[in-house]
């Protein structure tokens, strides 16, 4: 096809039914971000491509509404003239974008992905600012201890240690290297995380795990690809299953009440590990029972 020839886009996207994978592409760079979605370019084999990923509109739609739609197609062109004569059809040129990437230095998906990441955390902060730590309840207080000294530990020595093995698994997982760290927990912890990571590494967030479940929602990274997820918070609210043996091994008195401390740690979708230590609290101070009264492994 020369360039002067009409382009005739070939679609591709039954080849990908097995849903989005943006990473399979690792020189595409975003052309044009729009609601529900994005479009991207690349070159590669040979060929030059049109990747349209319209997967996150369809995640408002009921799942019978779904059938017979396809989030993500790509299109294939012979020559770079053809792609940019479609481009333009569209209407997709850069001159369009309000913020267009550098041409000198297109941003790469994780850095598209990181920047909303830093713009989602600052915004979150902004309007719903972390309490005073000298505010804190008692119990509130052991608990902001006890979480930032599992971080600490998780900065220092254990999460280093996996994502040691992560990078030496990189190829078979089909993860990037240099992953951001997120940090989940409650608020104690995050108040933990702010004194700690203060000032905060560029690579390393603190949220709600609510908080970042939305941010993931718009910004989807279910293969782990960029990051891998810490969290460490305590709860009261044990499962049937946990309580029930819980209660059969420890007897506690009218004043007291069971804590369990959640740990776990994802670095892919079949890489990750996690624990539960069994506490309670007395209204005074909180008394460890049991390390790891729960543990899994993945």
């Amino acid at each position: 096809m020369s360039d002067h020839t009409d382009p005739t886009p070939i679609d591709s996207s039954e080849q990908f039914e097995r849903g989005p994978r943006l990473p399979d592409f690792p020189s595409a760079v975003m052309l044009v971000g729009f609601e529900g979605g994005a479009v991207y370019t690349a070159d590669q084999d040979g060929e030059f491509l049109l990747i349209m990923n319209e997967s996150a509109s369809l995640d408002a739609l009921d799942a019978e509404d779904r059938v017979g739609i396809k989030g993500f197609n790509v299109l294939h062109f012979t020559t770079s003239s053809c792609r940019d004569k479609y481009i333009e059809k569209r209407g997709w040129s850069r001159s369009h974008d309000t913020n267009p990437p550098s041409p000198a230095m297109p941003k790469t998906l994780k850095q598209d992905w990181e920047s909303a990441l830093t713009e989602h955390f600052d915004r979150e902060y902004s309007a719903h600012p972390l309490p005073e730590r000298a505010r804190f309840s008692k119990a509130k207080e052991y608990q902001c201890c006890s979480v930032g000294g599992t971080l600490i530990a998780w900065l220092e020595d254990y999460g280093p240690r996996l994502l040691q093995e992560r990078e030496v698994l990189r190829h078979a997982l089909e993860v990037e290297s240099d992953p951001t760290i997120i940090f989940t927990s409650t608020v104690p912890g995050l108040v933990a995380a702010k004194e700690i990571l203060d000032p905060r590494p560029a690579s390393v967030f603190y949220f709600l795990e609510d908080d970042f479940t939305s941010f993931l929602s718009r910004h989807p990274d279910p293969t782990f690809q960029w990051h891998v997820v810490y969290s460490s918070y305590f709860t009261h609210q044990l499962d049937a299953d946990t309580l029930a043996r819980a209660v059969a091994k420890y007897k506690l008195r009218s004043t007291e009440r069971f804590w369990l401390h959640r740990e776990s740690s994802m670095l892919a979708p079949l890489f990750g590990r996690g624990g539960d230590h069994l506490w309670k609290w007395n209204g005074r101070k909180p008394t460890l029972l049991e390390e790891s009264f729960n543990t899994w492994v993945s």
